[in-house]
């Protein structure tokens, strides 16, 4: 009978394990960064890369912790500038209340979503643009001051409860074909996953949601049996070891007769 508990107990350990290591795959698959491709001729910079392009750092100014200190400030997670630094992209992601409270801006229409924009955007013209990774709101400055002159075209959307935002920083006042060409192909190439909690991949559907669903409920159904066998098993060793003392202390209690 002890052989049989402790052959439950493995079992149940192993079950435990084997869910333990689904749903950690499963959160990883579903939690994917977003990526975005830039052409050959700009440098790349992440947090994780920036001592690998010390020597470029430095002609922008900073240092290589104050390039770091830099990035996590303004939540930058990809950095990239051509060969001179004369146009720069920039890819932040960052949450505010109003960004947990949209959710996914997608979905919107292009009436609400105005809506939304002049509430983001106050004082800046943005138009809606749709492209395969979902809705943004597109804002072009320029700037024409006397010792300082440069445009910029910010790709913003709302997902997952975050901003992701796609910045350009061109030298130029005035944006060329050439230019705003090069940005929308970079835009394209934007993909931003959506993620899914544990409970949501299984509800969303699909043939893949679907296994994942019928899988957590097997296990499910097996932990509840293997639970009840080793209750069941403990509670009659509990019971056949009782009274198997019982028994024991009636033998000694009898005597015998004259």
């Amino acid at each position: 009978m002890k052989k049989r508990t402790g052959i439950i107990i493995i079992l149940s350990a192993v079950l435990i394990l084997i869910l333990g290591i689904f749903i950690t795959a499963l959160y990883i698959k579903n939690t994917k960064e977003p990526k975005v491709t830039f052409p050959e001729n700009y440098t790349v910079i992440t947090s994780d890369n920036i001592s690998y392009n010390s020597d470029f750092i430095e002609l922008l100014g900073y240092s290589e912790e104050s390039f770091g200190k830099y990035l996590r400030q303004n939540n930058i997670v990809y950095f990239a500038a051509n060969e001179n630094n004369g146009r720069q992209f920039l890819f932040s992601v960052y949450e505010t209340d109003l960004s947990k409270q949209l959710g996914d801006i997608s979905e919107k229409t292009d009436s609400e979503l105005e809506v939304i924009g002049n509430a983001i955007f106050e004082k800046s013209d943005s138009r809606i643009i749709r492209t395969d990774s979902g809705a943004f709101f597109e804002i072009t400055t320029a700037v024409t001051e006397e010792d300082l002159k440069y445009c910029t075209v910010q790709y913003v959307t709302i997902r997952n409860g975050k901003y992701y935002t796609l910045n350009y920083h061109g030298s130029e006042p005035q944006l060329s074909d050439s230019e705003y060409n090069e940005i929308r192909s970079v835009l394209g190439t934007l993909t931003i996953p959506r993620e899914k909690g544990f409970a949501a991949s299984v509800k969303t559907g699909g043939a893949t949601q679907i296994f994942y669903g019928v899988f957590i409920g097997v296990l499910t159904l097996v932990g509840v049996v293997l639970i009840v066998l080793l209750s069941v098993s403990l509670i009659r060793d509990f019971r056949r070891n009782r009274n198997g003392r019982s028994k024991e202390n009636f033998k000694i209690k009898r005597r015998k007769k004259f």
